[in-house]
């Protein structure tokens, strides 16, 4: 048996004005999506924050652990983990192992990155304005700090994630921390296996 539902007059009108509505007016009206944030414009908003941490922080100590701890707002240390180990040894980790190894490579790579800012030291930021972009949608930023007569070419390495840009490596003069950390550890794997390697982690993080 078919059952026939009738409309309500005082719905008609408001069911003909939907239908006169054209879909494009509809579709004006919604609201449109934020512009993606560039590599460039996130490694500058990076440096807007440090360079404002470092300039109201007098106490080194404080003025480095603030620094690390902003650190995390744009380092993917998974990422950098699983370069420098490669997938088959990254892979193989249990849980907990690549819980302390993420640990131990964040804090090596504060203390290697925070050494250059120090309290009252002004501290100029040039970019190169050309941003290296690659297919499968990774970045490169290349900057250079200046303090006083000193200067050194700080690059970018990045990838987005939902959250928007984060770095996984950080290139010093040429130097890639990834590729020196993924030789060094190579080789300590090699010869003192895996706890070896963490020992030695532990010393260069500042941890006993």
């Amino acid at each position: 048996m078919t059952i026939h539902r009738r409309v309500r007059p005082s719905v008609w009108p408001t069911l003909a004005l939907l239908a006169a509505i054209p879909l494009s007016a509809m579709a004006a009206e919604a609201p449109a999506a934020a512009p993606a944030e560039t590599p460039m414009k996130f490694v500058e908003g990076v440096y807007e924050r440090l360079l404002k941490i470092t300039a109201k922080t007098a106490k080194l100590d404080t003025l480095h652990k603030t620094l690390g701890d902003e650190m995390t707002s744009f380092m993917d240390y998974s990422e950098m983990g699983r370069r420098t180990l490669g997938k088959k040894r990254w892979t193989a980790l249990k849980d907990r192992q690549r819980k302390e190894f993420l640990e131990l490579l964040e804090g090596m790579v504060r203390r290697t990155y925070v050494k250059r800012f120090k309290p009252g030291k002004t501290i100029k930021i040039t970019y190169d304005p050309k941003v290296r972009s690659r297919k499968d949608g990774r970045a490169q930023v290349r900057t250079t700090i200046h303090i006083k007569r000193s200067r050194a070419d700080v690059n970018y390495s990045m990838h987005q994630l939902e959250g928007g840009w984060r770095v996984y490596d950080i290139i010093v003069d040429d130097a890639s921390q990834v590729h020196i950390y993924r030789r060094s550890f190579g080789k300590i794997l090699n010869k003192e296996g895996w706890p070896g390697l963490i020992k030695r982690m532990k010393r260069s993080a500042g941890r006993k």
